[in-house]
Parts: structure tokens; sequence; C-alpha cells
């Protein structure tokens, strides 16, 4: 399931989202909800892509690494999903590994370019999905290209 980022939509063009709440003040509705309606549209088509793109991802990581069933990679790229922002503390204790089986694992699909390091500390590091960040950076382009076409 996914929200629709509608206010990806609206924003696209700032000056006519508030010439649009400008005529809302004055009594005109029916552009705001015309506005509204064609917004929820449009950003609810790009994320059913975007969920469609990121539900497929795990395929993907799995058929690049081919990793051993049961191992710490395998158990790391199978909670990526729920956990795309994570440390290794967390992940640790999410896939029941040693520290050094972790770090491995973590290492291992960070020189895979499936994640990436989000933080510049040596300690406590921290790490994102990177097709699930560069999924939503597009979603939201999609949505206001779309919008502002449409417009």
């Amino acid at each position: 399931m996914s929200t629709p980022p509608v206010a990806s939509a609206l924003g696209a063009d700032q000056q006519r989202y508030f010439a649009l709440l400008t005529a809302y003040r004055r009594g005109e509705a029916g552009p705001i909800v015309r506005e509204l309606a064609e917004s929820t549209r449009i950003a609810s088509e790009e994320a059913l892509l975007s969920v469609r793109a990121i539900y497929g991802l795990p395929d993907e990581w799995h058929e690049l690494l081919a990793p051993r069933a049961g191992g710490a990679v395998s158990a790391v790229l199978d909670g990526l999903l729920e956990n795309p922002v994570f440390d290794a503390e967390s992940t640790e204790d999410r896939i029941h590994r040693s520290t050094s089986a972790t770090y491995e694992a973590l290492d291992r699909l960070e020189h895979a370019g499936i994640i990436h390091r989000i933080t510049n500390r040596q300690r406590n590091r921290v790490w994102a999905v990177t097709a699930i960040i560069d999924e939503l950076s597009g979603l939201d382009r999609r949505i206001a290209s779309r919008s502002t076409a449409a417009a």
C-alpha cells in the first residue's frame, strides 16, 4: 500500500497553487477542487509505478549477489524493504548474526551499490538503500513534471 504524495503535485507550480488558494478564499472552490483531483490522480498513478519498482528490488538484489540461503547477506537483503535506512546494530539485532558477519554483509551490499552510507562517521554509521532513495526522488520529479505539463 502506498500513500500518494499529492503535495508533490500541488507544489510543483507554487504560483499556480497560491492563485488557486486565493480564488478559493474568494469563494471559487471549483478550480482548487479540480486541481486536487488531478493532483491526486497523477500522484496515485506515479506512486503505483514506484511501489511496483520497489517491490521488485529484492529479486534484482538476490540475482545480482546470489547470496547463500540462510546467510547474513540474504538475511540483510530480506529486510531492506521494511528497513531502508538502518544502522549496523539494528541490523545485527534483526538478522541474529554476529557483529563481524553483519559488517561483512553490509560491506558486500555497499560494494555492490545496493546500500550506501548516509553518515561520514566511523562509528554508528547509517546506511540507506540506494535504489529506494533514487526511486522516491524520481517519483517526486515525475509527479512534478506531469503536474506542470497538465496545468
